[in-house]
């Protein structure tokens, strides 16, 4: 047999790093059984940091010579990360490692055309030792338009699409523009995995902003204030708001945020010090903000409006 690589260097190859919705997202390109669990386990450790126990999750069909269709590429998508699984040969029987993700219930698998991705699950079986072959069952799979509906209360978008609902949560984002891929292909470039991940990652960044984020995707934001070490054995504070103007059939945001340096021994009246100065600062940036806003749309054309 010839092209057989060793895991050793397989665990190497199938790396990316592309850029979409303005994030730098890592992507693992996987087809060998030996390295998925561990990849998996990678993503479960990541979920563990996460505010929202969600995972981005896509199936990618090909056309088989019966004039069916079968999942080829499995995506599941956490944070920053996202995985892209080849299924060999569209086998019935799945790796337990692949498997057992998806059927976790502790966790809310988000996408798009999400019956069929669940149906198409079920369809394939792995081995349980004590049961025998089980179907992989994923009960929590959610459609990403019914989640929008259910946290904005609105239930006219649950059949938007992911530009639509992402307008709902202030992202303004583009839908990919190449033709669909040959998901049969041994090799990907930059761009067909863009294309692969973007409804998985896309559905992901959506759902953490109507679960972590709820109030922000209602246009109900106020500052929020950090405080970190800065280096130098001193402390800062960092007040931060997103802001959203709108004007007739178009919206903006921006993110308006400004941190001070507080001394090393912080005690009551430093940090009511400090929080005093910071919140001048903050609204002075808000009003230049504001103004530059308004002097690039123009005064006579522009509507704005602050939630807080």
């Amino acid at each position: 047999m010839i092209n057989r690589i060793p895991v050793s260097l397989l665990s190497k190859m199938g790396n990316y790093e592309i850029k979409i919705h303005g994030e730098k997202v890592k992507v693992s390109l996987v087809d060998n059984t030996a390295i998925v669990g561990a990849k998996i386990d990678e993503l479960k450790s990541l979920l563990q940091t996460q505010q929202n126990p969600i995972v981005g999750l896509d199936l990618k069909f090909v056309k088989t010579k019966e004039n069916s269709y079968k999942g080829k590429i499995l995506v599941l998508c956490v944070g920053t990360r996202c995985l892209i699984i080849q299924l060999q040969g569209c086998l019935i029987s799945f790796p337990r490692t692949i498997a057992q993700f998806p059927s976790d219930e502790t966790f809310c698998y988000l996408g798009t055309g999400m019956s069929e991705i669940v149906q198409e699950l079920y369809r394939h079986k792995y081995y349980l030792s004590g049961t025998g072959l089980v179907p992989v069952n994923c009960t929590t799979g959610v459609e990403i338009g019914y989640l929008a509906a259910k946290v904005l209360k609105k239930a006219n978008i649950e059949k938007s699409n992911l530009v639509s609902l992402a307008e709902e949560v202030g992202m303004d984002i583009k839908e990919p523009v190449s033709r669909c891929p040959d998901w049969s292909a041994i090799v990907f470039s930059d761009e067909v995995i863009k294309y692969a991940v973007y409804n998985a990652y896309t559905s992901y960044v959506i759902g953490n902003k109507l679960l972590g984020e709820g109030s922000a995707a209602r246009g109900e934001t106020r500052p929020t204030a950090t405080l970190y070490a800065d280096g130098r054995d001193g402390y800062g504070v960092k007040l931060e708001q997103v802001c959203k103007w709108k004007q007739t059939y178009r919206r903006w945001s921006g993110r308006v945020s400004t941190s001070i340096l507080c001394p090393t021994k912080i005690d009551d009246e430093s940090i009511v010090e400090a929080t005093y100065l910071l919140i001048k600062s903050f609204k002075r940036q808000l009003r230049l903000q504001r103004y530059s806003l308004l002097q690039s749309k123009g005064r006579s054309r522009m509507r704005m409006r602050m939630w807080r």
